[in-house]
Protein backbone atom coordinates (compact mmCIF):
# COMPACT_ATOMS: atom_id res chain seq x y z
CA UNK A 1 0.00 0.00 0.00
CA UNK A 2 1.00 3.60 -0.60
CA UNK A 3 1.03 4.51 2.99
CA UNK A 4 3.29 2.04 3.80
CA UNK A 5 6.11 2.40 6.07
CA UNK A 6 8.98 0.48 6.19
CA UNK A 7 11.89 1.30 8.75
CA UNK A 8 15.72 -0.57 8.65
CA UNK A 9 18.18 0.31 11.18
CA UNK A 10 21.28 -1.21 11.83
CA UNK A 11 21.95 -2.23 15.31
CA UNK A 12 24.74 -4.31 16.14
CA UNK A 13 28.50 -3.75 14.92
CA UNK A 14 30.99 -6.43 13.44
CA UNK A 15 34.15 -6.88 16.01
CA UNK A 16 34.79 -4.76 19.51
CA UNK A 17 35.09 -1.40 17.49
CA UNK A 18 31.51 0.71 17.06
CA UNK A 19 30.92 2.18 13.92
CA UNK A 20 28.18 4.06 12.69
CA UNK A 21 25.33 1.94 11.00
CA UNK A 22 21.95 2.93 8.23
CA UNK A 23 19.04 3.68 9.31
CA UNK A 24 16.26 3.96 6.66
CA UNK A 25 12.66 5.07 6.48
CA UNK A 26 10.70 4.58 3.21
CA UNK A 27 7.51 6.77 3.67
CA UNK A 28 5.85 9.10 1.45
CA UNK A 29 6.72 12.54 3.07
CA UNK A 30 10.71 11.19 3.28
CA UNK A 31 11.49 10.93 -0.11
CA UNK A 32 15.08 11.59 -0.76
CA UNK A 33 15.58 13.37 3.24
CA UNK A 34 17.88 12.51 5.51
CA UNK A 35 17.09 11.49 9.29
CA UNK A 36 18.23 12.12 12.23
CA UNK A 37 16.28 12.76 15.94
CA UNK A 38 16.30 15.52 18.32
CA UNK A 39 18.45 13.29 20.55
CA UNK A 40 21.66 14.11 18.46
CA UNK A 41 20.65 17.34 17.70
CA UNK A 42 21.68 16.63 14.24
CA UNK A 43 19.59 16.28 11.24
CA UNK A 44 21.43 12.87 9.79
CA UNK A 45 22.56 11.10 12.52
CA UNK A 46 19.82 8.48 15.58
CA UNK A 47 20.94 6.80 18.13
CA UNK A 48 19.59 3.24 18.97
CA UNK A 49 17.34 4.24 22.07
CA UNK A 50 15.27 6.20 18.94
CA UNK A 51 14.35 2.92 17.10
CA UNK A 52 11.51 2.18 19.47
CA UNK A 53 10.24 5.48 19.71
CA UNK A 54 10.07 5.49 16.21
CA UNK A 55 8.36 2.74 15.85
CA UNK A 56 5.42 3.71 18.13
CA UNK A 57 4.94 6.71 16.61
CA UNK A 58 4.83 5.33 13.07
CA UNK A 59 1.78 2.51 14.25
CA UNK A 60 0.17 5.77 16.07
CA UNK A 61 0.85 4.54 19.33
CA UNK A 62 1.36 7.31 22.14
CA UNK A 63 5.42 6.79 23.42
CA UNK A 64 5.46 6.45 26.88
CA UNK A 65 7.64 8.24 28.98
CA UNK A 66 9.31 5.33 29.71
CA UNK A 67 11.35 4.95 26.63
CA UNK A 68 14.09 6.53 26.56
CA UNK A 69 14.32 7.39 22.33
CA UNK A 70 12.62 10.13 20.68
CA UNK A 71 11.00 9.41 16.95
CA UNK A 72 13.09 10.11 14.24
CA UNK A 73 12.76 13.90 12.07
CA UNK A 74 12.77 14.12 8.09
CA UNK A 75 15.83 16.19 7.82
CA UNK A 76 14.00 19.84 6.58
CA UNK A 77 17.01 21.35 4.98
CA UNK A 78 19.23 18.21 4.55
CA UNK A 79 17.95 16.25 0.80
CA UNK A 80 19.97 14.47 -1.73
CA UNK A 81 21.02 10.67 -2.54
CA UNK A 82 21.74 7.43 -0.83
CA UNK A 83 25.13 7.73 -2.41
CA UNK A 84 25.87 11.09 -0.60
CA UNK A 85 24.50 10.23 2.98
CA UNK A 86 27.01 7.56 2.31
CA UNK A 87 29.86 9.49 1.96
CA UNK A 88 29.05 12.36 4.01
CA UNK A 89 28.52 9.25 6.70
CA UNK A 90 31.34 7.33 6.18
CA UNK A 91 33.38 10.78 6.82
CA UNK A 92 31.54 11.04 10.12
CA UNK A 93 32.39 7.68 10.81
CA UNK A 94 36.47 8.02 10.09
CA UNK A 95 36.24 11.13 12.92
CA UNK A 96 34.34 9.11 15.22
CA UNK A 97 37.06 6.44 15.25
CA UNK A 98 40.08 9.49 14.75
CA UNK A 99 38.53 10.89 18.15
CA UNK A 100 37.88 7.43 19.57
CA UNK A 101 41.44 6.75 18.72
CA UNK A 102 43.34 9.75 20.52
CA UNK A 103 40.60 9.91 23.27
CA UNK A 104 42.44 8.12 25.93
CA UNK A 105 45.90 8.49 25.33
CA UNK A 106 44.93 12.87 24.51
CA UNK A 107 43.26 13.12 27.72
CA UNK A 108 45.27 11.45 30.06
CA UNK A 109 48.33 13.15 28.64
CA UNK A 110 46.43 16.38 29.39
CA UNK A 111 45.62 15.60 32.93
CA UNK A 112 49.77 14.66 33.40
CA UNK A 113 50.79 18.11 32.01
CA UNK A 114 48.13 19.70 34.50
CA UNK A 115 49.64 17.58 37.36
CA UNK A 116 53.44 18.84 36.23
CA UNK A 117 52.29 22.07 36.00
CA UNK A 118 50.85 21.91 39.37
CA UNK A 119 54.40 21.03 41.03
CA UNK A 120 56.35 23.05 38.90
CA UNK A 121 53.95 26.06 39.89
CA UNK A 122 54.36 25.23 43.44
CA UNK A 123 58.05 24.55 43.77
CA UNK A 124 58.61 28.33 41.56
CA UNK A 125 55.95 30.01 43.60
CA UNK A 126 57.64 29.03 47.29
CA UNK A 127 60.88 30.51 45.39
CA UNK A 128 59.26 33.61 43.77
CA UNK A 129 61.04 32.37 40.10
CA UNK A 130 59.52 32.15 37.22
CA UNK A 131 56.12 33.62 37.96
CA UNK A 132 55.98 35.03 34.63
CA UNK A 133 56.36 31.50 32.93
CA UNK A 134 53.84 29.92 35.49
CA UNK A 135 51.42 32.42 34.13
CA UNK A 136 51.93 31.45 30.38
CA UNK A 137 51.72 28.43 31.51
CA UNK A 138 48.84 28.43 33.49
CA UNK A 139 46.95 30.52 30.81
CA UNK A 140 47.99 27.83 27.60
CA UNK A 141 46.71 25.02 29.69
CA UNK A 142 43.50 26.93 30.77
CA UNK A 143 43.09 27.54 26.56
CA UNK A 144 43.65 23.83 26.15
CA UNK A 145 39.63 22.31 27.21
CA UNK A 146 38.32 25.42 24.88
CA UNK A 147 40.32 24.32 21.57
CA UNK A 148 38.97 20.83 22.09
CA UNK A 149 35.70 22.02 21.05
CA UNK A 150 36.88 25.04 18.44
CA UNK A 151 38.68 22.58 16.91
CA UNK A 152 35.41 21.24 15.75
CA UNK A 153 34.63 24.24 13.47
CA UNK A 154 37.69 22.98 10.84
CA UNK A 155 37.06 20.32 8.28
CA UNK A 156 39.80 18.10 9.75
CA UNK A 157 37.91 15.12 9.59
CA UNK A 158 38.10 15.25 5.47
CA UNK A 159 42.01 15.89 5.67
CA UNK A 160 44.09 12.62 4.69
CA UNK A 161 45.31 12.12 8.20
CA UNK A 162 42.14 13.22 10.37
CA UNK A 163 44.25 12.51 13.80
CA UNK A 164 47.18 14.73 13.00
CA UNK A 165 44.69 17.34 11.77
CA UNK A 166 42.73 17.20 14.92
CA UNK A 167 45.69 17.41 16.99
CA UNK A 168 47.55 20.11 15.05
CA UNK A 169 44.51 22.20 15.16
CA UNK A 170 44.01 21.57 18.68
CA UNK A 171 48.02 22.80 18.86
CA UNK A 172 47.23 25.63 17.12
CA UNK A 173 43.93 26.87 18.59
CA UNK A 174 45.78 26.80 22.39
CA UNK A 175 48.50 28.56 20.99
CA UNK A 176 46.46 31.44 19.40
CA UNK A 177 43.70 31.61 22.37
CA UNK A 178 47.16 31.57 24.61
CA UNK A 179 48.63 34.13 22.35
CA UNK A 180 44.95 36.29 23.00
CA UNK A 181 44.60 36.20 26.08
CA UNK A 182 48.28 37.32 27.25
CA UNK A 183 48.13 40.48 25.37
Amino acid sequence: PQDTVVLLAGLGDHGGTPHLRVAMMRAQDAPGRFLGAPSTHREDVSIVPDITATMLGVAGVAVPPSVIGVPWRVAASRTGGVEEARAELVDDDGAGQAIRDMGGIFFTSVAVLQVLFYVVAFLLMRRRRGLGGVRVAAVTLACLPVSTYLVNLLAWEHTGTPLAAVVGGIVVITLLLAVAALE
